[in-house]
């Protein structure tokens, strides 16, 4: 394999027709195989699409992209290699060895960036339909990935595979003033913050609000029904809610003439399901602007975690939560476990209203006075014990 240059841009990969399993195992593997030189992106700016070629819609999502990129590289993903060659197309076997994948993407990149009168893939299709193990792309029995510096990896299971993946962001020093700007983000300017104004918009207004931009096409807001409804596909939403926007990027209006429930049975998601992948795909371990490290929390609500991407540690920074007003930095260090985890998880709860900071004290529970012996109440007993045993006898 050739060695590839570190000057070259990074290559923008579009993943299309995934579900969020592997949409989310195919983020773990590029950021820590391929940060340095494969990044996901929508289909509008992409390099390549990566699509998974055995998905109902496969045909219109690869006719969709050629019609925004005729000359678009597709890296196509099934499980019966032994189709008639498309132009510009690689064709990878199922269970995808992520090792293949891995040389596949850096060979592209140097392709894509260094142009030949000919493009053409280094990588054999005898080796493409080679057997190979299961991946992390195929089911929740992949290999294993390295574990990250100082991180206690333990063996896979179908709870720890379920969890969503933050992010890889260190500890910083929370005494160093410098350090400590590094774990704030200006959630405004995010995705999910603009969602957020159309959802008190359309709350407040009782109509459909949509919210529309070029990177994520549009988001309609259904208030009665408590439901939102993307046009773009997950992918595109994933990386479209990690961009900074301005405002003049967005679009918030209100959309007259519709019905407040959403015609189609089954589509959209619910407002607080919606609104909290959002924000956990912008957090990354990341609190956002303003948060008071030290100022006291408690958990109002517990959030519906079997409905909801649940972040490594969540029920454990739930329960410490719910038990008594604790800071975030003594979240930190009581459950021994990285910032990140305990970050990511108060800005998803913090946007949906679940918990509140500046309780000072923690909550007491009044005892309950034990009742006065009531002397008539006694008399009374006993004279009915005398009736009942008498019957009896």
């Amino acid at each position: 394999m050739r060695q590839v240059s570190a000057a070259l841009p990074l290559l923008k990969v579009c993943p299309l027709g995934l579900n969020e399993r592997s949409l989310q195992a195919l983020t773990v593997f590029f950021e820590r195989k391929l940060a340095d030189t494969c990044s996901l992106v929508g289909h509008e700016t992409a390099d390549v699409a990566l699509i998974n070629y055995d998905a109902l819609d496969s045909a219109h999502l690869m006719e969709e992209q050629l019609g925004v990129h005729p000359n678009q590289l597709m890296i196509l993903m099934t499980l019966d290699p032994e189709h008639e060659s498309i132009p510009g197309a690689v064709f990878v076997q199922k269970p995808v060895n992520m090792d293949l994948l891995l040389d596949l993407l850096k060979d592209l990149r140097s392709q894509v960036f260094a142009p030949r009168p000919e493009c053409h893939f280094s990588v054999s299709q005898e080796k493409l339909k080679k057997p190979c193990f299961r991946s992390r792309l195929a089911g929740p029995m992949g290999k294993s990935q390295p574990a990250e510096a100082g991180e206690v990896r333990s063996k896979p299971s179908p709870a720890r595979e379920s969890h969503f993946y933050i992010g890889a962001t260190p500890d910083v020093d929370l005494a160093n003033a410098v350090e400590r700007e590094k774990i704030y983000y200006d959630s405004s300017c995010f995705l999910h913050g603009f969602v957020h104004k159309a959802i008190m918009l359309a709350t407040r207004e009782e109509s459909v609000v949509k919210v529309s931009g070029p990177a994520f096409g549009s988001i309609e807001i259904f208030p009665l029904a408590r439901k939102a409804i993307a046009s773009a596909a997950p992918s595109s939403l994933y990386a479209a809610s990690r961009q900074r926007f301005r405002e003049q990027d967005i679009t918030i209006e209100i959309v007259v003439n519709v019905e407040q429930i959403p015609l189609a049975v089954g589509r959209g998601e619910a407002l607080d399901v919606f609104m909290w992948k959002l924000v956990l795909w912008a957090s990354r371990g990341r609190l956002p602007a303003g948060t008071d490290l030290e100022a006291p929390l408690l958990l109002n609500q517990w959030p519906n975690l079997t409905r909801l991407l649940v972040p490594p540690h969540a029920t454990r920074i739930a329960g410490l939560w719910a038990r008594a007003p604790v800071t975030l930095a003594q979240s930190i260090s009581t459950l021994g476990i990285e910032q990140r985890y305990v970050f990511a998880f108060y800005s998803a709860c913090v946007a949906q209203g679940l918990v509140a900071q500046g309780q000072s004290a923690p909550i007491t529970v009044r005892a309950v006075e034990k009742p006065l012996c009531n002397e008539k109440r006694s008399v009374f007993r006993m004279l009915m014990n005398k009736l009942i045993w008498s019957r009896a006898e």
